[in-house]
């Protein structure tokens, strides 16, 4: 999952609303949007690097 800082309160909102089918998948996350996702959800969320040349880079 990533979220341009503008929308991550959109995404949390969404993740909120399928909280119980996210539970049943492995969920990857770039490094801030993942943690925030972790920390809101109190799910299991693989972190990728965070920054310009992070998680985009690696998903891409």
């Amino acid at each position: 999952m990533v979220a341009h800082d503008n929308c991550m309160s959109d995404l949390l909102e969404w993740a909120r609303d399928n909280q119980g089918l996210l539970a049943r998948h492995h969920v990857i996350a770039t490094g801030a949007t993942g943690r925030l996702l972790a920390g809101e959800l109190a799910l299991p969320v693989e972190l990728l690097r965070r920054g310009p040349l992070g998680g985009d880079l690696q998903i891409g």
